[in-house]
């Protein structure tokens, strides 16, 4: 081996699914006394084949500030070990394709991908700096736009975000990411992202979303609220209010609205929309004018229809919390 180049022997082979970790002393020194500078362990293990829905697009900035620049981030939601290397990025609104370069991903961790990891590190709380790090990126558009994840040839996850995603009372959207709510909900419902919490630096790269929230099993209504009581101020504590849904019976549409405490129209969630298996609505507090609700209690209102006929409806209250100006 070359002089830089330490061979290790191991007594069995490496298996799948097992995170190896490497440890070194520091009491080793080369033949001038000079001792190793190791900031260990160091993890390893042997890469598996990508599947749908194993790594999930978790986050992303497609509007940095002057002179910023973009990032994504991956979650590994498998048990699985993977190669970034074997990936490709694609935004196919613009045909544009990026190969990104090596990173072992381990199970439950995150990688952000950018092409200038110091501005990323610069600019935000970075909990993990090794998980930054450098590959091109395709296109991100600052109003609406694609990025799909493939794994030899198969999407493994792909995201059609829009501005509209933020919160809206943002005074500016520039620098602050969309974030995931729950990689347990696709990542095609508009409701499962929002805007990086403000107590956050806007921005939570390499760790747990600031806007993270866990499902809670679905009842026998098609729709459920599971934390009646939000405060949209954006510090990353029950911003907004999330509308669960979930049905075994393909080809529902809906309607859902938002009412005061006077049977007033705030503002409409939904219009003639085809549910998928599951997903989730949101109401962020503002009203169909984009202005903040007023504090109080307010109703939820659905009503689900199918093209045989078939109709349910359903109606639950909500308070929307907050300091008085």
């Amino acid at each position: 081996p070359e002089n830089n180049t330490v061979l290790l022997g191991l007594a069995t082979p490496l298996s799948t699914g097992i995170v190896y970790s490497l440890e070194v002393s520091s009491e080793i020194a080369d033949c001038l006394g000079n001792t190793l500078e190791f900031s260990g362990p160091v993890y390893f293990g042997l890469p598996e084949a990508m599947e749908p829905n194993d790594v999930v697009i978790n986050e992303i900035l497609f509007n940095p500030e002057t002179f910023g620049t973009d990032f994504l981030e991956l979650y590994n939601r498998s048990g699985k070990i993977f190669d970034l290397d074997d990936i490709t990025l694609i935004n196919f609104l613009k045909e544009d394709t990026t190969f990104v370069k090596r990173h072992l991903l381990f199970p439950g961790e995150y990688a952000v991908i950018t092409e200038v990891p110091s501005d990323i590190l610069e600019r935000y709380t970075v909990e993990f700096p090794e998980r930054v790090f450098f590959s091109d990126l395709p296109t991100f558009e600052d109003k609406a736009g694609n990025v799909t994840v493939q794994y030899d040839g198969i999407t493994i996850d792909s995201f059609d975000y829009t501005e509209d995603m933020h919160f809206g009372l943002l005074s500016d959207k520039n620098g602050v990411s969309l974030e995931r709510l729950s990689p347990e909900i696709p990542t095609q419902s508009f409701g499962n992202w929002h805007s990086a919490a403000a107590s956050a630096g806007y921005a939570t790269p390499t760790y747990k979303n600031s806007q993270f929230s866990i499902p809670v099993e679905q009842g026998s209504s098609i729709l459920s609220i599971h934390n009646t009581t939000f405060s949209p101020d954006n510090d990353g504590y029950e911003d907004i209010l999330q509308i669960n849904y979930a049905t075994d019976t393909p080809g529902f549409f809906i309607n859902l609205y938002v009412y005061d405490a006077l049977g007033r129209p705030i503002k409409q969630l939904a219009a003639n929309e085809l549910l998928a298996s599951e997903g989730v609505f949101k109401w962020d507090g503002t009203t169909a004018d984009g202005q903040k609700a007023r504090l109080g209690i307010y109703v939820i209102w659905a009503e689900l229809f199918t093209t045989e006929g078939t109709v349910e409806q359903f109606k639950e209250t909500c308070v929307l919390a907050g300091q008085l100006d």
